[in-house]
């Protein structure tokens, strides 16, 4: 629900200023997309996976 996805985007959004790391999101109702890439060199870095990574961790514990 949309409460859900809004406290998700929150958690996500913790681990990326953590690693002072900005992805670009897309949120809707029942809806979260993370568009991941190291805007100052236009391109998919280590930064990426790690991030990746950890959200991907943080889905997994959640659901």
């Amino acid at each position: 629900n949309w409460k859900e996805t809004v406290m998700l985007f929150n958690a996500i959004a913790y681990l990326a200023e953590s690693l002072w790391h900005h992805p670009d999101v897309e949120l809707g109702f029942k809806r979260l997309k993370i568009k991941l890439m190291t805007h100052d060199v236009k391109a998919i870095t280590d930064k990426d996976f790690n991030l990746a990574k950890l959200i991907e961790r943080l889905i997994s514990l959640s659901f």
